[in-house]
This record gives structure tokens, C-alpha cells and sequence, in this order.
């Protein structure tokens, strides 16, 4: 039995996975962990991290890499995304990780963090429904990613966009993000987001084709999923899930969560207190991928950039 562990160092947060594998390299179990840090929000106007939010995210490494080496991992890595590929101090910020977690973690592009997400998803999609084309896309904190796959989960095309939830909270909505969000704000972002997606979906998806499923990932969606109802479709049990949500029902969730200040946005619909600032700028570009691609139901899925990441160790592992 191996141990192995990939960590996503996103915008908003922390994630890991610590997954055993057996002698052919088929994972047995998979062990999630998650820490908020906000890293996006941290980033001063000159694009620079201030020395706090450094020492505390790597600390918050540290930590998680300290659970993977109990596991007895024998390979642990890390990728950083938008809010690393975005601070000016970037190469400081790996040194401290490096210096305190004992990790070099690398830092990736957009295309490859769509691509290591999206072909993951599209894999464990495909074992179980059946399609020539899918779309999947992952709202982070820092960038959003779209990818259109075939019917083998390999990559068509694929784009990495500058925005996501909390980039577009600072960018729209600043102070007044904790407020109720009026339809005008919620417009504004939404003409942004569709000025880049537009010529993007009619290239990809020709009117005379049917649409393909669209399958979405990413903090927004998880902490959302609960309010959407029971799910018209669900995947298998063991982490594979797939729930399938009517496109009416992210919209009216969408316009009652955005209708609340942070706080009721919390009491009355549970999202964690540290998302309930930005999770309206994260729903705007779900509903307006919703709406520009014509489905008329949207698959989530919780499988994100750590599942790529396993899967890219996996392939190493079975190289060697």
C-alpha cells in the first residue's frame, strides 16, 4: 500500500487530498481536508502578499503536510493557482513554503489548471453516462476555468479566465460586498463575465448541435448545494457524486442569497461566514454560464484540482 497527497493552494482556500493506493496504483481510500485563506483578498494593491498572509499560509501548509506525513505519505505535492500567479512576491512566497512545510510547491497556469480539473471530472463523468461532448468549469477565487472534452475525456479546447469569486467581489463590489447585492450590481458583473464567454460558446457549441451536459466544480457550488433541493440525478456513493440541478432553481437561489447582507446570507441559508462576502460574485458567473450555454440543468460535482493532481501523481508513479 502507498500513501501519496496533492495539495490545491487556490485563492480562497486550502485543499488536500491523501489517497492510498494499492500495488496497481488503484486508489483504495481518499481523505479530504480544507482551510480557508483567502488569499485573493489579501493581495494589496500592488499585487503584493503582505507578510501576515504569507506566514499564516504557510503555516496552514505546514499543518496539512504535517497530516499527510502521519498518513505515511511518501510523495506529497502542491500546486499554486490565480492568486500566486497573480502576487508580484510570488517566488518569496514559495521560499517561505518551502522553508516551513518542507514542500516546493509549483506554480501552475490557468490551461493547466483547467485541464488537470476538467479531465478529471470529465473521466469519472463518462463512467457513468454517456456523451460525445461535455463542458466542464470550476469557479475559484482567482480565475474561472472552461473546457470543452469529448466523449474520452480528452481536452477539445480550453480557456482560463482572470476572474472568479473573490476577484470579481473586490473588482464590483468592494465595502458594500457584506450588503444586499442590488440587481443593477448583480448586472454589471454578469455583462462582464458574458462579454468573455460569449464568442467562446458560439464557437464552441454551433446552434445546430445539441448542448452537452455542463458539469460545474468549485467552493461557490459546494457551499450552495444544499439549498438547491433534493437533486434530480446523483452519481455513485464514495466521493464520485454528481447532482444534477433544474437551471430555474440556481436562479432563484441565486437572487434570494444575493437579496441578503452577509449576515443572513449565513444565518438563514448557512453558507460559512468567510464565503458569505463573495459567494454572490461566484453565483453571478454560474448563472450567467447557466444562461449563455442554454442548459436547462447544471451538474455539480465536489472532484476539483486535488483530484487532477492525484491523478497527474498516479501516472508518474505508474511511469516509473
Amino acid at each position: 500500500m502507498t500513501t501519496i497527497a496533492a495539495i490545491d493552494i487556490g485563492s480562497n482556500s486550502l485543499k488536500m487530498i491523501i489517497a492510498e493506493l494499492d500495488d496497481r496504483h488503484q486508489i483504495v481510500s481518499r481523505r479530504r481536508y480544507y482551510r480557508t485563506t483567502r488569499l485573493a483578498l489579501a493581495l494589496d494593491a500592488e499585487n503584493q502578499l503582505p507578510p501576515a498572509a504569507i506566514d499564516r499560509l504557510a503555516a496552514d501548509i505546514a499543518a496539512m503536510a504535517a497530516i499527510a506525513r502521519r498518513h505515511r505519505a511518501t510523495i506529497i505535492e502542491a500546486v499554486a493557482t490565480a492568486a500566486l500567479r497573480t502576487a508580484a512576491n510570488r517566488q518569496l512566497v514559495i521560499r517561505r513554503v518551502a522553508e516551513t512545510a518542507g514542500i516546493t510547491a509549483e506554480i501552475i497556469g490557468g490551461d493547466e489548471e483547467g485541464g488537470l480539473t476538467a479531465v478529471s471530472i470529465g473521466r469519472r463523468f463518462l463512467c457513468r453516462h454517456s456523451c460525445n461532448r461535455l463542458l466542464v468549469f470550476n469557479v475559484g477565487g482567482g480565475s474561472t476555468e472552461l473546457n470543452l472534452l469529448d466523449g474520452r475525456a480528452e481536452i477539445i479546447a480550453g480557456r482560463s479566465f482572470d476572474w472568479g469569486a473573490a476577484s470579481l467581489t473586490s473588482r464590483f463590489l468592494g465595502r458594500s460586498a457584506d450588503q444586499p447585492v442590488s440587481g443593477r450590481q448583480l448586472s454589471r458583473i454578469s455583462r462582464m463575465v458574458g462579454c468573455d464567454l460569449r464568442p467562446l460558446l458560439s464557437a464552441w457549441l454551433p446552434a445546430r448541435l445539441p448542448r452537452p451536459p455542463l458539469i460545474g466544480s468549485g467552493g461557490t457550488l459546494s457551499v450552495l448545494c444544499h439549498l438547491f433541493g433534493p437533486p434530480a440525478d446523483t452519481g455513485p456513493p464514495a466521493g464520485d457524486c454528481f447532482n444534477l440541478w433544474p437551471a430555474n432553481t440556481i436562479r432563484r437561489v441565486g437572487r434570494a442569497v444575493a437579496g441578503c447582507d452577509a449576515g443572513r446570507r449565513t444565518s438563514l441559508y448557512a453558507i460559512p461566514a468567510d464565503r458569505a462576502d463573495i459567494i454572490v460574485a461566484g453565483l453571478s458567473i454560474i448563472m450567467t454560464m447557466v444562461r449563455l450555454t442554454g442548459v436547462q440543468s447544471l451538474y455539480y460535482t465536489d472532484l476539483g484540482l486535488a483530484d487532477g493532481l492525484i491523478e497527474r501523481i498516479i501516472q508518474k508513479q505508474r511511469a516509473t
